[in-house]
């Protein structure tokens, strides 16, 4: 394979306020010979062998994702992070914590 090939497709974002498709670009890097499209690390998903419980478990994230969109009161238990010195610190935390997509935006705008 002499050139680089790229695989393109759309993804949902919302901003806090706006919600809407983007479109995301995928490099597949050169390689010789023949490979499986599955051991690419990028290929459409009608050819991954778990198709159906894949879409299923996007969709389930995505109705989820949908309903957090407005600001939110939740009780979480589990894992979190924070980034320090420019390196991610994970912890445990039992505690209230609030969702606010837009409030995150304004205050991280990449």
């Amino acid at each position: 394979m002499d050139k680089d090939v790229g695989l393109g497709g759309l993804r949902l974002e919302f901003d806090g306020k706006v919600f809407g498709e983007a479109s995301s670009e995928h490099a597949i890097e050169k390689f010789r010979g023949a490979k499986r499209i599955t051991a690419l690390d990028v290929f459409p998903l009608n050819y991954h062998p778990g198709e159906k419980h894949v879409r299923a478990h996007l969709t389930e994230c995505g109705q989820k994702f949908l309903s957090m969109m407005d600001i939110h009161l939740y009780e979480y238990e589990g894992k979190a992070f924070y980034i320090e010195k420019e390196r991610v610190v994970e912890i445990y935390m039992k505690s209230r914590v609030v969702v606010d997509a837009a409030y995150f935006r304004e205050e991280n705008p990449n």
